[in-house]
């Protein structure tokens, strides 16, 4: 058995981590458990954290949000390997706060929270009064509320003990329509139910505490086909957004949607399926054209793809989304099987890319009984979209409950005939042209992958536009079918190891 060495590097507080009471760390380390091995867990180290010499905290991940500060104070946190500090490999930053603003307490607007009161018109009056760089607090209490609007320069929390509840639809919320422009099948403009918590043209938003934003969606789902369902949070065309230490469940539809953002962290959130009802289309989180967005430390249980990259589809004249780009998810947990009629599918790139995603990295992540690591999804109905650069390393994957299905064939899937189960032909060219979806440069290392319900890896590309450059670097694969592989060109294997399960 190998011994865990290296050394804490690249300790860093990002900015948008950093607020009056908290701030998120994240390190590197040298060494990585080879994930290949069965005994791979034993060897991963477990980090202390210090804050101005005194222990803080331990974890195995190589993130650590850190609450309850005060604030305008300067700090010095350390990573160690040790639990004394001072001695083994440690690494530090010194961080300073920011300054507190002023709190306005939805209660003293009128805000009830007593689960009977729609409080929307007193939460959203807190909101509209509350000055640049305040805090609108949400105490306690069980707040119902269909549609609130935040802007810019503000922190929204939501504290312990506090619940946001969407209110059911036909239950007497005011669910007003707007016309706005999602990744749906053709990129026509689409008429939507208001989001819980919608965030257009803004700048400097945080949304924090450890309350729970819950969506209420089994007082939606039964009507899918009667109106088109809302998101619980949908954040449009704004930058420099923090969501941290909150938990969203049960949503209408998706849970998240970021549309058009730059600059996002995602910190120690949680992403969940609760109701033991059938959920429809509850994506975790969804950075559909949207730069520059880190996601930390957060766990999905959620219903559907857990992260869903997009950059929707083009139009009939060939207008489309720009592009995705420098996406990281890291230390996160994806379980299928957290909450009774969860199934989490992973992490998803697509399939609206038609203004190409590229530079994705996910790593140090754990799957559970979800149905992939990762989905990357197109197809010929889907143009312009180009996939590029996408890196995957230090994962583990364990599945003993989903089976492949037509829309997620293995834990790692790279299908460019995405809805089509049995492809006519495909290994017949089709004219290749500038529409035609792209698939390159895409790397995998240190991965174990125990799938006894199906594939291990799924590639299917275009005869006339193959999947290129793909590289398999240490990877470890124990599925009931095997690998599976059709035009897909420049494939380096390193180091991969496949063995079929027998299962009864």
């Amino acid at each position: 058995m190998s011994i865990a060495k290296g050394d804490i590097t690249n300790v860093l507080a990002p900015e948008l981590g950093i607020t009056s009471t908290s701030v998120v760390l994240l390190w590197d380390d040298s060494f990585a458990p080879d994930y290949t091995k069965d005994y791979a867990g034993e060897t991963a180290k477990t980090y202390h954290i210090y804050c101005d010499g005194k222990k803080i905290g331990s974890t195995k991940k190589q993130t650590f949000p850190v609450y309850r500060l005060s604030p305008s104070t300067t700090y010095q946190f350390s990573i160690n390997e040790k639990e004394v500090a001072g001695s083994g490999t440690e690494n530090f930053i010194t961080v300073t706060t920011r300054k507190a603003g002023k709190i306005f307490n939805v209660k003293d607007f009128g805000a009830v929270g007593d689960g009977k009161q729609i409080d929307t018109k007193a939460i959203q009056k807190t909101i509209d009064q509350c000055v640049p760089g305040g805090t609108v607090l949400i105490p306690p209490g069980t707040y119902l509320v269909d549609h609130l609007d935040l802007k810019s320069d503000l922190v929204f929390e939501i504290e312990e003990g506090a619940i946001l509840k969407f209110i059911g639809y036909k239950e007497g919320g005011n669910y007003p329509t707007s016309e706005v422009l999602l990744p749906g099948v053709k990129g026509e403009m689409e008429y939507r139910r208001m989001t819980l918590i919608r965030a257009c043209d803004v700048r400097n938003v945080t949304i924090t505490g450890k309350g729970l934003i819950d969506g209420n969606g089994e007082k939606w789902w039964p009507y899918r086909n009667e109106t088109p369902r809302p998101f619980l949070l949908e954040i449009i065309k704004s930058s420099n957004i923090l969501v941290q230490g909150v938990t969203f469940q049960d949503p209408p539809a998706w849970n998240n949607h970021l549309l058009y953002v730059d600059n996002a962290l995602y910190s120690d959130v949680r992403f969940l399926k609760v109701s033991p009802e059938h959920g429809v289309n509850g994506d975790g989180l969804d950075p559909n054209a949207s730069r520059n967005v880190l996601i930390a430390g957060c766990l999905f249980g959620n219903q559907d793809d857990a992260i869903a990259i997009k950059s929707g589809t083009a139009d009939k004249d060939g207008n489309r989304y720009r592009s995705s780009e420098n996406i990281t998810i890291r230390e996160c947990e994806f379980y299928g099987s957290l909450e009774e009629g969860s199934a989490s599918l992973g992490v998803a790139i697509g399939s609206e890319t038609s203004g190409g995603v590229r530079h994705v990295v996910l790593k140090n992540c754990t799957f559970r009984d979800a149905s992939s690591v990762i989905n990357i999804k197109t197809n010929r109905e889907r143009p312009y979209a180009i996939v590029e650069d996408v890196i995957v390393e230090n994962i583990t994957y364990t599945n003993a409950k989903h089976s492949a299905r037509w829309f997620n064939k293995a834990p790692i899937s790279l299908d460019q005939f995405y809805v089509r189960d049995n492809p006519p032909n495909p290994s017949a060219p089709e004219p290749r042209t500038p529409e035609t979806p792209i698939f390159r440069n895409i790397h995998f290392k240190n991965i174990s992958i125990h799938n006894s319900k199906g594939w291990g890896i799924y590639m299917s590309g275009f005869a006339e536009a193959p999947i290129r450059n793909v590289t398999f670097d240490k990877v470890s694969v124990k599925s009931r079918d095997g690998i599976m592989v059709q035009n897909v060109d420049h494939v380096l294997l390193k180091g991969i190891a496949s063995e079929i399960l027998q299962v009864e």
